[in-house]
């Protein structure tokens, strides 16, 4: 389903989006030609009896009912319904996938069948064109407007890598079928119908729901892209008409053309009925044929084209591929030479590490060792000192000691000489008094 621009109300109005949240109303601007719903009314003649199939909440439907229509709707959405039923005739609330639209509408026919944006939500939109078939008058036609799954949006998006659904546009999560081109034309011969017209609704690469960065993509591509109409088609707006008319009896009930020699009045048609019948089958198998062969000729150009892109893409790549091998080379090159540099550095830091562990090794011994001599010669200058420490102090005890003797012989000898002074001459006395002396000093050195 493709959401269309949201209609304007006045303040304090409640406009049918704000009031039920339908994801697809919205205001139809009758001036913008590039829109399938424009399309659509302006194909529906003045006056005419139209079924809008999917009507939701009855936009359609109001112009057309201004426009002298008859509308009928079928709307699975209730509260869609509700809203259209104020534009509609009648409006059936149900999935036309399980209704039986003969029985439902009465038997009334239709000038106009509307499957706008709705077969692409259809598990089986085949047989919705089936059902539509048998409600249309004589001259009546189907008007459908499909998604194109073969945007150029899309397009580059997968050649991202990315695929990602939207709320609403060409990849709507709602979506259960998608078509291209030749999708949509499958659909609608396979269901009986002839194309009349398909009319493209076309979008840019940048206005569609889809984000995609053009700047991550070949100008060349993106050219190749915008050449092509296909990929700038949005969406298909489809005008069919049942083949042979409308409201066709199925092929095993339908009467056979006379057989050779035999009147076609016993078969209920006149030769006139007949070569006119034959007359728009071959005209019908004509257009098909002139419309296989314009699109067979667009596929072989677009053959030719991606042929061209894809050979310029392997020049460019075998181009690319060289630049690469070549600074492979020179990389893997540079590598070794290196690995080579940092091999000798690494050996050079080894022996480097080796030496000094050599010579730490020898540092520690000589150390070692001198520690070893300094602490012998300090325990033998020790030894050598408490030895001198012990003679000094002998020494000096024996000269406290002759001190003593030296003093108490003085004293001694002072007693004598007093006691016999006059007995002794000063040739004795001198000799005691020099030892007195001596005897003095020897204290006062201590």
């Amino acid at each position: 389903m493709i959401a269309v621009e949201e209609e304007s109300v006045q303040p304090g109005v409640q406009s049918p989006v704000q009031a039920t949240g339908l994801r697809y109303a919205g205001r139809i601007d009758l001036n913008n030609s590039n829109h399938p719903h424009t399309m659509a009314i302006l194909e529906v003649r003045p006056g005419s009896r139209v079924l809008d199939i999917g009507c939701a909440a009855g936009d359609v439907a109001r112009i057309l009912s201004q426009r002298g229509c008859s509308v009928w709707g079928v709307e699975s959405d209730r509260v869609a319904a509700e809203l259209a039923r104020a534009y509609c005739k009648r409006v059936v609330v149900g999935d036309v996938a399980d209704l039986d639209l003969e029985a439902t509408l009465a038997g009334t026919t239709f000038d106009a069948v509307l499957f706008l944006d709705v077969l692409e939500h259809l598990l089986d939109p085949a047989a919705a064109l089936r059902k539509a078939a048998r409600v249309l008058a004589a001259d009546g036609k189907v008007l459908a407007s499909i998604p194109n799954v073969a945007h150029g949006a899309v397009r580059l998006q997968l050649l991202g890598g990315r695929f990602r659904y939207t709320d609403a546009g060409l990849l709507d999560r709602t979506h259960v079928k998608f078509f291209d081109s030749a999708g949509v034309e499958e659909l609608f011969k396979s269901t009986g119908y002839l194309i009349e017209e398909c009319r493209r609704v076309t979008r840019s690469l940048e206005e569609t729901e889809i984000r995609v960065d053009l700047d991550a993509f070949p100008p060349e591509l993106l050219e190749m892209i915008s050449r092509d109409p296909e990929a700038l088609t949005y969406q298909f707006f489809v005008i069919a008409r049942p083949i042979g008319g409308a409201r066709r009896a199925p092929i095993d009930a339908r009467p056979l053309p006379a057989r050779p020699g035999e009147p076609p009045e016993s078969q209920g048609e006149s030769g006139t009925e007949l070569a006119s019948y034959l007359k728009g089958e071959v005209a019908s198998l004509e257009a098909v044929l002139d419309q296989v062969r314009c699109e067979r000729e667009a596929l072989l150009r677009e053959r030719e084209t991606l042929h061209s892109l894809l050979d310029r893409q392997r020049a460019e790549t075998a181009s690319e591929r060289e630049t690469l091998r070549s600074l492979l080379d020179r990389q893997r090159a540079e590598t070794a030479s290196e690995r080579q540099r940092i091999s000798r550095i690494l050996s050079g830091s080894i022996q480097l590490m080796n030496r000094l562990e050599a010579s730490r090794v020898e540092i520690e011994e000589a150390s070692r060792a001198k520690i070893k001599e300094a602490i012998d010669a300090r325990d033998v200058a020790s030894r050598a000192l408490a030895t001198v420490t012990r003679e000094r102090d002998a020494c000096r005890k024996d000269i406290e000691r002759l001190a003593r003797q030296v003093a108490d012989l003085s004293a001694g000898l002072v007693r004598q000489r007093e006691a016999f002074h006059g007995t002794f001459s000063w040739r004795v006395t001198r000799p005691v008094r020099a030892v007195a002396r001596l005897a003095r000093k020897l204290v006062g050195r201590r």
